[in-house]
This record gives C-alpha cells, sequence and structure tokens, in this order.
C-alpha cells in the first residue's frame, strides 16, 4: 500500500496516563491527525472544503489497532494512505511506524457535509480538490452491530471543553475516553489497547446528555451510548492484551 509520510511526533508527559503510556483517546487523535495531513496534502483539507463547499469533514466511523506498547519519550513516524473513494464516504488509513515497525494503524470511514445546511456532499463534488486521483487501496470496514438490553447505567453530559471545533462537537477521539472508562482500562496495571473501533450515529453537542452501557462480547467488550430521547449516538467494541 502507497503509505506516505505525514508527521513526526514525540509523546510527551501530557499524551500518557499515570503509568506512562500514551492514553488510546491520544493515540486515535494523533493517527487521525497522520491520516488527514495527507488528505491536506493532496488537496482535500479543512480550509479548501470550507473555502469551496462551507463543508467539513464528519468521521462516520474509525477503526485502531496498537501493536506495540508506546510511552512518554518515543518517537513516532506518521504516514498517511491515499483515499479510497466510495459512493457516498471516502476511506483512509494513518499509521505510526516505531524504528521502522508498525506501532499503531487507524482506518477512517469519513463524508463531506455542508455545516449550514447539513447536507452531505458527494465524493465526485469533492473530487474536483484533488490534485491526483484516489489510489482505492484501503478497504472499507463494516459498522458493528447495535446490540439489544444493554443496561445504561452510566451517564455523561457533554461540555464545551469536550468539543472541537468543527460546529461544537464532541471530538471524534474523545468517545475513546467514554469507552475506557466504561470497561476499567485505567484499573490495576497497564494493559494495551489492542483493537477500538467507534462509530458515530448521531452526533453530540455542547449540553447534550448521553448514556452509557456496556456488555462483555468475545475477547472484548461491546459499549453503546444513547441519547436522552433513547436514540442511538455511538457505538464501540474494544479489547485489551
Amino acid at each position: 500500500m502507497d503509505m506516505k509520510p505525514t508527521t513526526r511526533i514525540e509523546i510527551t508527559a501530557a499524551d500518557v496516563d499515570k503509568r506512562g503510556y500514551i492514553t488510546p483517546a491520544r493515540l486515535t487523535q494523533l493517527m487521525i491527525l497522520a491520516a488527514m495531513d495527507r488528505n491536506r496534502t493532496e488537496g482535500g483539507g479543512k480550509g479548501p472544503m470550507r473555502e469551496n463547499f462551507g463543508a467539513a469533514w464528519m468521521f462516520r466511523r474509525v477503526r485502531m489497532e496498537q501493536f506495540l506498547p508506546i510511552q512518554a519519550g518515543t518517537v513516532l513516524e506518521g504516514f498517511g494512505s491515499g483515499r479510497t473513494m466510495l459512493e457516498a464516504e471516502y476511506v483512509r488509513r494513518g499509521e505510526f511506524r516505531l524504528n521502522g515497525e508498525v506501532a499503531a494503524r487507524c482506518d477512517l470511514v469519513m463524508m463531506p457535509v455542508k455545516l449550514k445546511e447539513r447536507a452531505k456532499l458527494t465524493p465526485p463534488e469533492v473530487e474536483r480538490l484533488y490534485d491526483c486521483p484516489p489510489s482505492n487501496e484501503v478497504e472499507v470496514f463494516p459498522r458493528l452491530p447495535i446490540l439489544p438490553d444493554v443496561p445504561y447505567k452510566e451517564s455523561r453530559k457533554i461540555t464545551e471543553a469536550d468539543c472541537d471545533d468543527n460546529a461544537a462537537h464532541f471530538a471524534s477521539h474523545s468517545y475513546a475516553g467514554l469507552v475506557c472508562e466504561e470497561t476499567g482500562y485505567w484499573d490495576g496495571p497497564y494493559h494495551m489497547m489492542k483493537l477500538l473501533q467507534m462509530d458515530y450515529v448521531k452526533e453530540c453537542v455542547t449540553g447534550d446528555i448521553i448514556k452509557i452501557g456496556m456488555l462483555p462480547q468475545g475477547d472484548g467488550f461491546a459499549v453503546q451510548g444513547v441519547h436522552e430521547n433513547g436514540k442511538p449516538c455511538f457505538n464501540a467494541y474494544c479489547a485489551y492484551v
């Protein structure tokens, strides 16, 4: 696969938990940046999207895999894939490598949305921004199933500090923190997040209250969030090693 260098990151004390290892939320955020940096250099960055369409990239789902532990002081080399163009969405991949070995990988399914109208743009409309054709090398990964009978025992109010500058939405990587809290990731000794998938069903904004529930599933945990009206907010799965 055609992976091109994008970013070079040194992990600092601000990126890690009390055990000294990078948090899943921060790792996901940095890998999204690595993938989207190539999107920017090819012409589809947030500046041209706003200027030409009044639009932004909205993530539909994210799948992160971690293969090596990452601690403060580690220097990671970031890479990004070319884009895969689907009928209504795009797929990209970001990677971090440590001494030439893949330490973590993140695949993104995203779509362009006009912010004012809340209307989707089609990939053919967006394609004129790019200076190269899509490589179509990253395969799309399926949505997670929404499970019935999940007990929603926790709740969380979304604050302004939780949100990004993209229409004040709860930041995509911040959902990883909710998953970690719900599944006990922070309890006991360090265990690496080997797999984390997050599907974004209905966005959250400042002031929203969501209920969160969890069920053990397979080798990991299914975590789901719903809005106060009971409609799905997000759907996730994680597994530790």
